[in-house]
């Protein structure tokens, strides 16, 4: 499994590489050296070669995540991230 961690994040998913439409396969929420860490473990559905990654996200000071059980919870449908005053969607 591939780990991208913060900005790279961003730089990695663009052409075929997109978190909307990919799967969640897990979630985890961690304490590492003193700050919350968020992983989320991803498939992504059309990406041509490259198709499970560890999304990091270290020094987090907020998250949320929706449920709802009449849907597939593990389908990325929306997603927001916010750095230092930068919003992208």
């Amino acid at each position: 499994m591939n780990l991208l961690e913060n900005e790279n994040v961003l730089e990695f998913f663009v052409a075929d590489r997109s978190l909307i439409s990919a799967t969640v396969s897990a979630v985890h929420v961690f304490e590492m050296a003193g700050s919350l860490t968020v992983d989320l473990d991803v498939i992504l559905l059309y990406s041509k070669k490259e198709k499970n990654f560890r999304v990091r996200f270290d020094e987090v000071v907020e998250y949320a995540f929706y449920h709802n059980s009449t849907r597939y919870f593990y389908y990325i449908i929306n997603l927001k991230f916010f750095k230092e005053g930068i919003f992208i969607t």
